[in-house]
Order: C-alpha cells, then structure tokens, then sequence
C-alpha cells in the first residue's frame, strides 16, 4: 500500500504559532512554550532509546519564518537532554549571524 507521507513512522511536533495569543507579539511570543510538553508525550509513548533524533528549525521558515516562544527551544533542549536524544537544529534560514548570533540556536540558548 503506498503512503502518503513522506516520512511514514515519524512523529511531528505541532507548529508553535497561535495567533490569538500572540498576534502582535514582538521577539518571542509569551504563549506556546507548554508545546515542548508534547516531545516529553512522544518519549513515554514510544521509549527514548527508539527515537533517533528530534530535528527543528529554531526559527520557523517554513511557516512564514516564525519566532519560538519564550523558553520553547530551552524545553526542548532538556527534554532530549534528559532521555539523551540527539537535538538538530535545522540552521539554513537562521545559520551564518542572520539573528545577530553565529546560530539561533546560540542566540536562544
């Protein structure tokens, strides 16, 4: 039977935009950072030790290059911390000094 995903057996994080809460946000929005919650959902569901990576793009291009919430990317950090997940930071709309540190990843710690 053909799939239609792309990536069939991968879980996806839900995007961090929620524009009632944060529709005139500037920097990074308040709301949204209880999302990370979700990837610590996924460990107890599927065991840490058969989840290979959590990959993220620190700021969202693809969604219309959207900022995280506040304290998001940090939650996420402890979470594969934790359960010693590898964390990739997908950097190519963010890489190279474009949010005034050398990665996003940098300049949200």
């Amino acid at each position: 039977m053909w799939s239609t995903s792309l990536l069939p057996s991968v879980d996806h994080l839900a995007h961090t935009h929620d524009l009632a809460k944060n529709a005139f946000s500037r920097g990074e929005p308040a709301h949204g950072a209880e999302l990370a919650e979700e990837l610590e959902r996924l460990v107890t569901l599927h065991d840490a030790s058969t989840i290979a990576a959590v990959i993220i793009e620190p700021i969202a291009g693809s969604t219309g290059v959207l900022i995280p919430p506040c304290g998001y990317l940090k939650r996420i950090r402890e979470i594969c911390d934790r359960y010693g997940i590898l964390l990739i930071f997908d950097e190519v709309i963010t890489g190279f000094g474009r949010t005034g540190a050398p990665f996003a990843s940098q300049e949200f710690g």
